[in-house]
């Protein structure tokens, strides 16, 4: 998590974003919380912002969770315009109700839940059905896939494995997958140049030393996130 908040957040401090929102001009509408769901836009017409906002529902005890009783309980006002919710509030309000939810017990478990679900089991599955099951592989592609989409067009996880080879050597395979991911990393917003190209690296530079399951790897943690976010 310290290696997916330093691009997103220029930070290694990732619990203080649970409550985190805003609009950053990407055309995908609100950016939220640790792993940057969005309320969806012209850039991104599938949105996970609707399945947070009812995984928030269900875990604060709905028998029948929805998005708008997710909205509802966020103290927040809007309604869905197809797949995306369309919220009423001022950008101030937004912002303000979003950050009351950082500590919020029920917002972190449907946080996590809807990060899982979205992101990390795709991500998961796809390591293993290769005989891939280090940390840092997952991770990558967990980073990968919540960055630019875990399945979909070519810029996706789904896209850029695809294109990666079929190596099962997994070093090879997953120098192969850096540099195909560097490639669109900086293009269709998914980051403004160079960021993108810096955020792997800052994964294949962990490979390229040998810290693959990312145990006591602070250090070297610390020495790859240490660029400055343009």
């Amino acid at each position: 998590m310290k290696l997916v908040n330093k691009p997103e957040q220029d930070s290694l401090k990732w619990t203080e974003f649970y409550g985190y929102a805003e609009d950053i001009g990407d055309n995908r509408g609100y950016t939220i919380g640790i792993f940057g769901a969005t309320t969806g836009g012209s850039n991104d017409t599938g949105p996970d912002g609707p399945d947070l906002f009812k995984a928030f529902d269900a875990a604060s005890g709905a028998s029948n969770p929805s998005i708008a009783g997710g909205l509802t309980r966020a103290g927040l006002k809007g309604k869905m315009s197809g797949s995306i919710p369309k919220l009423s509030d001022s950008d101030s309000v937004i912002k303000k109700k979003i950050n009351a939810l950082q500590n919020n017990e029920a917002w972190r478990e449907a946080m996590w839940r809807t990060f899982y679900d979205t992101y990390i089991e795709y991500s998961v599955q796809q390591a293993q059905k290769r005989g891939f099951n280090t940390a840092l592989t997952i991770g990558s592609f967990v980073d990968t896939a919540l960055n630019q989409g875990a399945t979909g067009d070519s810029g996706s996880l789904e896209g850029i494995l695809s294109r990666s080879g079929s190596s099962t050597n997994e070093k090879k395979f997953m120098t192969s997958f850096y540099a195909k991911r560097t490639l669109v990393v900086d293009t269709n917003d998914y980051n403004q140049p160079p960021n993108g190209k810096n955020r792997v690296k800052q994964w294949s530079s962990l490979l390229a030393s040998g810290e693959t399951d990312l145990k006591n790897a602070d250090a070297a943690v610390i020495k790859a996130t240490n660029w400055e976010l343009k």
